[in-house]
């Protein structure tokens, strides 16, 4: 009988051990970080920095968007968002930036594939001086040093994630680090890759804009929406060279067609 116990109590505690160690790593990456290709990580700021300044010559600026989708209950990051703060000065005498977006996919860069690629992000709005974007619980985000005085932002719809279609890690621990794609133990989830122009309705180029981005939203879970956001150790920043933007996007601006043309990018298979 005391045998039959003990055979008991060792059969629950590995199925307990085994529980615990599939919950850690579930849990171990965060539910959504960002990644900016060729950035190097400040652990002074705890951020993903695109340096030195103007680093990007011109060329996109290659964002990854990463959801930890399968730590949710039911495999789903709801309304995911993208906001891209910067300095109010861009605003003066009526300008603006434009950001347009690319969907991509990793290509392989640093051993992770991503086998499906994005719709084109959605802008949703302007944010004022002072303002924060809001999470899908009504809460702000939290100011965390970026929003405020003398800064204004943009905000963009990336949709739900729902995939598992991508290795994952925590960014700031395993990159570059290759992922194990065939391994139980490599988490999955969903990277969404965009290509990033910016421009200026200015009318003239311009180096050393600084522009810092913030993924966020919730998921469902126990009748309860959880507002997350990519921890702001897993945030970026990226200081842009800027071009102008084209006559006709200057007048889509001026008509508030905004939306418009952040839809220009060719739609091709739907992620999200």
């Amino acid at each position: 009988m005391r045998k039959g116990i003990i055979s008991i109590l060792t059969a629950g505690l590995a199925a307990f051990l085994l529980l615990t160690n599939w919950a850690s790593r579930l849990h171990a990456e965060p539910l959504l970080q960002l990644y900016l290709e060729g950035a190097t990580y400040d652990t002074e700021t705890d951020t993903w920095v695109a340096a030195p300044p103007g680093s990007s010559n011109g060329q996109p600026l290659r964002l990854w968007a990463i959801g930890n989708v399968a730590s949710t209950p039911l495999h789903k990051i709801e309304g995911v968002r993208l906001s891209i703060a910067y300095d109010k000065s861009w605003r003066d005498g009526g300008n603006e930036l434009i950001f347009t977006f690319n969907p991509s996919t990793t290509g392989g860069y640093g051993g992770y594939y991503d086998p499906s690629t994005p719709s084109a992000p959605t802008f949703l709005q302007y944010g004022a001086e002072n303002t924060r974007p809001i999470l899908g619980d009504g809460t702000p985000l939290p100011w965390h040093g970026i929003f405020g005085p003398d800064t204004v932002w943009q905000e963009f719809a990336l949709g739900d994630f729902t995939l598992t279609d991508s290795p994952i890690g925590d960014f700031i621990n395993v990159f570059p680090t290759i992922p194990t794609i065939n391994s139980n133990d490599t988490p999955r989830g969903q990277i969404n890759v965009y290509e990033i122009t910016v421009a200026w309705t200015g009318g003239v180029s311009a180096s050393g804009a600084e522009i810092h981005f913030d993924l966020y939203n919730h998921y469902e879970g126990g009748n309860h929406i959880k507002a997350r956001f990519a921890p702001f150790s897993h945030d970026t920043d990226a200081t842009a060279q800027i071009v102008p933007a084209p006559p006709s996007l200057v007048g889509l601006l001026s008509m508030g067609a905004m939306g418009a043309v952040i839809q220009l990018g060719r739609r091709l298979r739907r992620k999200a």
